[in-house]
């Protein structure tokens, strides 16, 4: 997301997560830079966000406002936006299984030592 040399337009992309009902569950956005945090440069920057989706979503709502301030055009820019949504494994029955291991050994070393003294 970026702008144009010392414009003030800037462009703002809004993330809503709705349930069944449409209800809202949370909300992001990300903001384009500045012309000062651009140091009056024209061009686009990085921008990005990292979160979780709110359990109960159903629906995800992109919108991108360009907000116009001042010129003859909007000089708000935005380019290859995406949405990436990353499954978080579930927990395997073997790590389950080490943890259950671990805290057996451990519990019959202590028993042990009780037992030795």
């Amino acid at each position: 997301m970026g702008g144009y040399s010392t414009d003030e337009d800037s462009a703002a992309l809004n993330i809503t997560f709705l349930d069944r009902a449409n209800q809202s569950l949370g909300i992001a956005s990300i903001t384009s830079p500045t012309a000062a945090q651009r140091n009056n440069i024209t061009g686009l920057f990085l921008q990005s966000a990292d979160g979780s989706v709110p359990v109960g979503t159903r629906q995800i709502n992109v919108l991108l406002n360009a907000n116009y301030a001042r010129g003859r055009v909007n000089d708000a820019y935005a380019d290859n936006l995406s949405l990436v949504i990353t499954k978080v494994p579930e927990p395997s029955i073997s790590g389950f299984l080490l943890i259950g291991l671990s805290s057996l050994t451990a519990w019959k070393l202590r028993r042990y030592r009780q037992v030795s003294q």
